[in-house]
């Protein structure tokens, strides 16, 4: 896979372009698959009995469109406690939280 140029943006800045571009709808109503990356899962530092995952977000071609943190519950009913976009690729430029 190719690597593309990186450009830091401020986290208001990525929710801005998340809510622009309908990222968080697209996630939800499954024309994104999301993958959890299993080494980049862990413990939740901030909420007792919940898990950090960074997941990686792919169109319908399998291309890796946008990558989002979020906390959820370790337990069946997966409750999100926390979860916001780190990186969107837009125009060949990959956007980042600094």
């Amino acid at each position: 896979m190719p690597r593309f140029p990186t450009r830091k943006v401020s986290q208001e800045r990525m929710d801005a372009l998340f809510a622009e571009r309908g990222v968080w709808a697209r996630i939800h109503d499954g024309q994104l698959t999301s993958e959890p990356i299993a080494k980049a899962t862990a413990p939740s530092r901030t909420y007792p009995n919940a898990v950090s995952q960074i997941i990686k977000h792919r169109d319908a071609d399998g291309n890796h469109l946008v990558t989002t943190h979020r906390i959820i519950s370790d337990d069946d009913d997966e409750q999100v406690h926390h979860w916001h976009g780190k990186d969107i690729l837009i125009d060949g430029i990959r956007l980042t939280v600094a």
